[in-house]
Order: structure tokens, then sequence, then C-alpha cells
């Protein structure tokens, strides 16, 4: 199976509101993408969210990525967010999130855009 696991930390309280508003219908579609075997959500630290899915394959992540609210809120994040973090990665189950983000700190080729000083993963 695929897994993608992403980690966003917002700008600050002010733009949970709009973060909120892009990821609760992200999820949703998420949750109901052809392909989609599991779909987690879990709050990092006060701005600082992940998820986690699972899929079919990487093409099933794909569709569901480049499409509907997902693609919406992907194109509007850096207007909400000065981190994120994603990497992918195949896998026989859905890992713990303990095992997900370890994973992706350890992956040089995990994807992360951010502001400079900023990026520092809240506790």
């Amino acid at each position: 199976m695929f897994i993608s696991v992403t980690k966003l930390k917002v700008k600050g309280v002010w733009r949970l509101g709009t973060f909120f508003m892009m990821t609760v219908p992200s999820f949703k579609q998420a949750q109901q993408a052809p392909g989609n075997l599991a779909a987690q959500t879990h709050t990092l630290g006060l701005l600082t969210y992940g998820t986690l899915t699972a899929w079919e394959s990487e093409a099933a992540m794909r569709a569901y990525r480049n499409s509907g609210a997902h693609l919406e809120a992907m194109k509007r994040s850096r207007s909400f967010t000065v981190l994120l973090q994603s990497t992918h990665f195949e896998s026989t189950e859905v890992p713990t999130w303990p095992d997900a983000l370890a994973r992706m700190e350890a992956d040089p080729k995990s994807i992360k855009f951010g502001r400079p000083g900023k990026e520092t993963p809240a506790p």
C-alpha cells in the first residue's frame, strides 16, 4: 500500500479558521476517494497538525491530491502555513503516528516548504 504523511504548521491562531475551512473538506474528500484505505488526522501541537493516509496505489493518491477541495487547499496553503512537510512510501501496513513521523523526518526526499526560521516543529 502507498502511504502519505503530511505535517502542517499554521501561521498563528488567527489563521486556524482558514486552516480548518480548507482542511476539513480535504479530509472528507480523502475518506471518500477511490483507492483510499485509511485516513487519519493528528494534532501535533497547538498549531501543528498531521495527516496519514493509505492508498491502494500511488496513482489513487495522486488522483485525490490533484482534485477537488484538496487541490484548492494546496493552492492556498502558503497563505495560512509556515511549514508544510510531506513524504510518501510503500508499506504492508498503516504505520503508527510515531513511526510515520520518524520516517518523514529521516527521509532525505521529504518535501518541506516553510519560511526560514519558522520551520521548528512544535513539541
